[in-house]
């Protein structure tokens, strides 16, 4: 049976017209771990460029939703990945394209994991509603990280996000990670389901609030199946395994 994947910390910038902007603080990453980055704009006059930060540190941009033109009409969000190659502290920074747009990102860090699986993403044009995406999961146990950008700028002091696998995310649980209310701009989400379970379809974001014009991306951190997991290098780490008989 695999095991999920290790949360280990998140850090977010703030959400304003300042680029480019690094999160809070600093991440202490080991050799092996992913990060996950997300980002959100307020409106799709901007894109986000490739967040940077890091030695050696390859991000992959997993998703990119925007409902398109006209700009100005909608929010972007957005996700990357990256496997981490050293051991070190390093800090996150996330910048964005011309126009004065506002924009925020989040960096995840999980290990003992197994790489990356299913990606997916939608937005409900310039309708209004509760965001809702469905993600295929390819391994048992895996975690899902999903953020959510809502262009009508809605209070979401009242939000509820979607169950999967009885995991409900919210602010006091941790699962919820980044929740910004900015009415002049966007409402920003981010959480993660630290294991979804059975390999299978699963039904990701808020049942509330419900009158969003939202864009909405997810991907999969896949659980560790075999032994070594995928970017297993680090020494300390196996040596770790070897004196405590833990499996990583």
């Amino acid at each position: 049976m695999p095991t999920a994947p290790t949360f280990v910390d998140e850090q977010e910038t703030t959400l304003d017209t300042t680029t480019p902007k690094s999160v809070g603080a600093s991440l202490s990453v080991v050799s092996g771990d992913i990060l996950v980055e997300c980002g959100g704009v307020e409106n799709n006059q901007t894109t986000l460029n490739t967040p940077t930060g890091g030695t050696g540190v390859t991000r992959t941009l997993r998703e990119d939703e925007s409902s398109g033109a006209p700009p100005g009409s909608w929010s972007v969000a957005d996700i990357w990945t990256a496997p981490i190659v050293n051991t070190e502290s390093m800090t996150p920074s996330f910048s964005r394209s011309a126009f004065s747009s506002k924009f925020i990102g989040t960096a995840l860090l999980f290990r003992d994991h197994d790489g990356v699986g299913a990606t997916n993403s939608t937005n409900n044009g310039s309708g209004s509603g509760a965001p809702s995406l469905s993600i295929t999961t390819t391994r048992d146990n895996s975690a899902i990280v999903v953020v959510v950008v809502d262009w009508n700028a809605v209070d979401g002091a009242s939000r509820t996000w979607n169950t999967v696998n009885s995991i409900t995310p919210t602010s006091g649980n941790g699962y919820e990670r980044s929740y910004v209310f900015d009415g002049a701009a966007c409402t920003y989400y981010v959480a993660y389901y630290p294991d979804a379970g059975t390999a299978g379809a699963k039904t990701v974001g808020l049942s509330a609030p419900a009158t969003m014009r939202y864009v909405i991306c997810a991907v999969e951190i896949k659980g560790v199946e075999n032994w070594p997991p995928a970017g297993a290098t680090d020494a300390a780490s196996k040596i770790k395994v070897i004196t405590t008989g833990q499996r990583w």
